[in-house]
């Protein structure tokens, strides 16, 4: 048990561990296809670094771990597909126009990585399945290491999106904030890059600079990790739908 939750953990750490789990994540709908030789090679690791790997994981072997993850994996999948359908719309809550057309900017984009509240970006835990199911790549830049974050995102194209989620900030405040904070990204800097970018959090306004924003209203709920769980929900199930469909 337990499998995907801990491979989507490592994903924001650096390591070669991270690169690892994102690649079986990217996998995880052609798992029985994947054999050590080829995860190696293109990863470009050691064959004692997979080993190492899924040891310390605890998996007796390479096999033993792609088992487990498939098997949590079909899991999920069910699960999605016996969700009912009658999405509760957003649109009695806010403004839906910049989520609808999130929705549509994530369909095209083929790496998407996510930056700010760590607690609150877990809240789109039902996207991020979905997003590794149809092999788009993931990435957390919630880094320690921030010279490598922009690294990653020189490689990003134009319709790929860099989503960042804080509620508890003005899209206005934190970009005045990252000016002059030399441990977060700087926003400015994002903003010159051809690719997405979209803001989860406070905002008075559909757009600021180059960011489009996704207004996380206060209270709702009474809570806003409830709310985001809520618009995960909605996203997600949009997206499962038309899938299927």
């Amino acid at each position: 048990m337990y499998t995907y939750e801990r491979l989507l953990k490592l994903c924001g750490q650096e390591s070669n561990y991270s690169d690892i789990a994102r690649y079986l994540l990217m996998h995880m709908n052609s798992l029985n296809h994947l054999k050590v030789k080829k995860v190696v090679e293109e990863l470009g690791i050691s064959k004692a670094s997979l080993h190492r790997f899924y040891h310390q994981g605890g998996y007796s072997s390479f096999k033993d771990l792609l088992l487990s993850l498939d098997e949590e994996i079909k899991i999920k999948l069910i699960s999605s597909q016996d969700m009912s359908y009658s999405v509760e719309p957003l649109h009695d809550i806010i403004d839906c126009q910049n989520i609808d057309d999130f929705i549509k900017q994530i369909k095209h984009a083929s790496q998407i990585a996510f930056y700010g509240n760590e607690r609150e970006i877990i809240s789109f835990s039902k996207m991020i399945f979905y997003l590794f199911s149809v092999h788009c790549d993931v990435m957390m830049l919630n880094r320690w290491d921030l010279s490598k974050c922009y690294d990653i995102l020189e490689r990003f194209h134009p319709n790929d999106l860099f989503i960042m989620v804080e509620s508890s900030w003005r899209i206005q405040g934190i970009y005045e904030k990252s000016l002059n904070t030399s441990h977060m990204l700087n926003l400015e800097k994002i903003n010159e890059f051809p690719f997405i970018k979209f803001y989860i959090g406070e905002a008075d306004t559909d757009q600021w600079q180059e960011f489009h924003n996704i207004k996380v209203p206060y209270g709702y709920y009474h809570s806003t990790p409830l709310y985001l769980e809520h618009l995960d929900d909605y996203i997600y199930q949009h997206m499962i739908k038309e899938m299927n469909s």
